[in-house]
């Protein structure tokens, strides 16, 4: 049953950071170092307002199912390797421009998760419902 909790709250972060970039302005960046394999690293650099700002997200993966790696990696899958010195778009949060991602897509793997631990929540929601009749029923009922 805590499954299911902890397969709905980790992803959940994830989707909810996702639909709240997809509003975000997007601004050019500059890819300054790009790393592919196992483990996928990749830093741009950005302007806004005048302010140089450095990133490093790049999609609102909160797991990897492995097959391609780390987090990094899933959310840049589908896409070319980016390559140092070329210029991207990335989109920033304008109430905090240093908090950038470059793809803000759902993730998949994360609305998987959650798909695949709901009977898990259903169950501790029932199990707890019932718990709660039990405990609040009068004694000689």
């Amino acid at each position: 049953m805590l499954f299911g909790f902890i397969g709905w709250v980790i992803p959940g972060q994830g989707v909810l950071a996702a639909l709240r970039s997809q509003s975000w302005p997007r601004v050019s960046a500059l890819v300054t170092q790009a790393q592919y394999g196992n483990r996928c690293a990749l830093l741009y650099t950005y302007t806004v307002d005048d302010m140089k700002y450095t990133g490093k997200r790049t999609g609102w993966e909160t797991i990897s199912p492995g097959r391609y790696g780390d987090a990094d990696c899933e959310a840049l899958r589908g896409q070319p390797h980016l390559r140092v010195g070329e210029v991207i778009q990335v989109a920033y949060n304008p109430d905090d421009p240093a908090q950038s991602v470059v793809r803000t897509a759902v993730p998949s793997s994360s609305i998987q998760l959650m798909l695949l631990t709901s009977p898990f929540l259903t169950m501790l929601a029932w199990g707890l419902r019932r718990a709660w009749r039990e405990a609040t029923r009068p004694q000689g009922a």
